[in-house]
C-alpha cells in the first residue's frame, strides 16, 4: 500500500465526511480529540437518519456503512422483504441501514458488549426503527461465555476468547452458535448474514457444518487475515465446498482486512 494511495483515502473520507454530515464542528472535535458532549450525534445531510457515536472509530463505521456503502458495494443490494442478520452489530450502524432497506423484512442484531449494546438500542429508537431485534449475545463456535477485551480501549476492536468461566480483565458475555441462532431466532433461514466481528468469523463460520450454512443465502463480511490458518483463502475454499459462489474485495488501506461475499449458487440472480 502506497503512502500516497494511503492518506489520499483518508483525504478523501475526512472530506466525504464533511459533506454528509451536518455537524462538521462537532465531527472535527471528536476526530481531534478535543472535548464534546458524549455520545456526539452524527446527523445526514441527504437523510433523515441520526447515528449516536462515542468515538471518531464509530464515526468511521458509519462513514463505510452509509457513506461508502461498502456493504452493498461489495456485497448486494438488500430487499425489502429479506430477513437480515447483524453479527457484531456494534452501536448498529448496519442494523440501521439493513432496516431502512427491508421496511417488510425484519433484521436481528448480535451485539455481545454492553456499552456497544446500549448505543445499538439507542440508535434503533433515535430512529424509530419498528423491523429490528437486537440480542445482547454473541455468536461463537459453540455455545457459553466468552470474554471481551477492548484494544486500547476501543469497543470496536474488542477481542473475543471463548470460555467456561469469565476471565479477569474482561468483560463476560453469553454466546451462542450460528446453528441456535438460526434455529431459536431465524428458522425460516436468513436471507443475508452480515459479520464484523474482529476475527470470530472464522470460528463461526468454520465451526458451522455446510448443511447448516445452506439456510444461509448470502454472506457478506469484513475478514480480518490474522495467520496461515485463519485468512481470506480459508474461508473463500470453507464457503466454496458449501456451496457459495465468493467474491473478495481487499480494503482500500489495510492489507489485513477485506470484504468478502458469497451467495449459495441456487441464487441465479445474484451476480459475482
Amino acid at each position: 500500500m502506497s503512502f500516497f494511495r494511503k492518506w489520499s483515502y483518508y483525504a478523501w473520507s475526512l472530506l466525504e465526511m464533511g459533506l454528509g454530515f451536518r455537524d462538521w464542528g462537532g465531527l472535527a472535535r471528536l476526530f481531534l480529540g478535543k472535548p464534546t458532549q458524549l455520545p456526539a450525534t452524527l446527523r445526514f445531510r441527504a437523510r433523515d437518519t441520526r447515528m449516536l457515536v462515542r468515538s471518531r472509530m464509530d464515526a468511521w463505521s458509519v462513514k463505510e456503512t452509509f457513506l461508502d456503502r461498502f456493504y452493498t458495494r461489495y456485497g448486494t443490494a438488500i430487499a425489502p422483504g429479506w430477513t437480515v442478520v447483524d453479527i457484531g452489530a456494534a452501536i448498529g450502524e448496519f442494523t440501521v441501514f439493513a432496516a431502512l432497506q427491508a421496511p417488510q423484512g425484519e433484521v436481528l442484531a448480535f451485539e455481545p458488549n454492553p456499552e456497544s449494546f446500549a448505543l445499538l438500542q439507542a440508535n434503533l429508537k433515535l430512529n424509530a426503527i419498528q423491523n429490528a431485534r437486537a440480542v445482547c449475545a454473541g455468536v461463537w463456535s459453540e455455545a457459553g461465555t466468552m470474554t471481551l477485551s477492548a484494544a486500547n480501549g476501543e469497543p470496536l476492536q474488542a477481542q473475543t476468547v471463548f470460555s467456561e468461566a469469565v476471565g479477569e480483565g474482561g468483560q463476560g458475555a453469553p454466546v451462542i452458535t450460528l446453528e441456535q441462532l438460526l434455529m431459536d431466532y431465524t428458522p425460516q433461514g436468513i436471507d443475508l448474514l452480515k459479520l464484523d466481528c474482529e476475527g470470530a468469523e472464522y470460528p463461526i463460520l468454520l465451526a458451522t457444518k455446510p448443511e447448516t450454512l445452506k439456510a444461509i443465502r448470502r454472506i457478506v463480511m469484513e475478514y480480518h487475515d490474522l495467520d496461515a490458518r485463519q485468512n481470506h483463502r480459508v474461508l473463500k475454499a470453507y464457503l466454496e465446498n458449501a456451496g457459495f459462489q465468493v467474491r473478495l474485495r481487499g480494503n482500500p488501506v489495510h492489507q489485513e482486512l477485506g470484504y468478502l461475499y458469497a451467495c449459495q449458487l441456487s441464487n441465479l440472480s445474484d451476480k459475482l
